[in-house]
């Protein structure tokens, strides 16, 4: 079971700047690497949307402060931040290229 407050505490308190510039900057990446995917890829237009969002808004600070909890939620990043274990990047950026076109949908 996840243990909420070892998240909320690596939310805000022992992770906090450190995990959200990390979030920030696979948010900018992931924005990035789908600006020259394919235009067939998978919901190609909601997550250039997204990309477009994120790096000509300037808002990948915003952007990551919005997908943090989404972040922290994934099961494998929660376990490692209940055992108090370091995350990935990969696990990272996993989850907010995953996400982008659920994202992208909303703009």
């Amino acid at each position: 079971m996840t243990d909420f407050a070892a998240l909320y505490n690596a939310r805000y308190n022992a992770g906090g700047e450190e995990l959200i510039n990390r979030i920030e900057a696979a948010v900018a990446y992931v924005a990035q690497y789908i600006l020259i995917e394919s235009p067939d890829a998978v919901d190609h237009a909601a997550r250039l949307a997204w990309a477009q969002r994120v790096l000509l808004n300037n808002q990948s600070r915003s952007m990551a402060q919005a997908m943090a909890w989404a972040v922290i939620a994934n099961a494998t990043i929660a376990a490692a931040l209940s055992a108090g274990e370091p995350v990935p990047d990969s696990d990272i950026e996993y989850v907010i290229s995953s996400s982008a076109a659920v994202w992208g949908a909303a703009v």
